[in-house]
C-alpha cells in the first residue's frame, strides 16, 4: 500500500543510505539532495545501482535504503514503501526532450501539450 504523508525534512534523511540508479532522473535528484544535505552538514551515503525504477523501489521495500523519485512514481503499489515530499517546498527539475517533427503520435502530442502548459 502506498501512503502519502506529510513532508519530511532533509535532516530526517541525514545518515540514511540513498539508493540511486545509474540512468534516468536519479543523478539530478541526488545532486539536488547532496546540496540540501551538505547545507545541514550531513554527507550523503549513496549507493548507485544498475537497476530500473521498479527494482529500486523493491530494494527500498526490503529496507536497504531510501530513494528519491518524482511524483510519477505515485502509481506504483508496493507494500512497505511510503512516499513523502521532502523539504519545505516542492522542487522543480528542468528536463530536455528531443523528437522528430514527423512523430505525431498521441502520447507525444499529449506530452508536448503538458510541457507547454508548464512554461506559460
Amino acid at each position: 500500500m502506498i501512503l502519502w504523508r506529510r513532508r519530511t525534512g532533509w535532516a530526517d534523511l541525514a545518515g540514511r543510505r540513498f539508493l540511486t540508479r545509474t540512468d534516468g532522473i536519479s543523478t539530478g535528484l541526488m545532486e539536488l539532495a547532496g546540496r540540501y544535505l551538505r547545507a545541514i552538514e550531513a554527507a550523503p551515503l549513496i549507493e548507485t545501482l544498475r537497476v530500473g525504477r521498479d527494482t529500486l523501489m523493491v530494494l527500498v521495500s526490503l529496507g536497504l535504503g531510501v530513494a528519491l523519485t518524482t511524483q510519477s512514481a505515485q502509481g506504483l503499489t508496493l507494500d512497505g514503501v511510503v512516499f513523502r515530499p521532502v523539504g519545505e517546498e516542492p522542487v522543480s527539475l528542468p528536463f530536455y526532450a528531443a523528437w522528430s517533427r514527423h512523430n505525431v503520435t498521441p502520447p507525444l502530442t499529449a506530452l508536448l501539450r503538458l510541457a507547454r502548459q508548464g512554461t506559460e
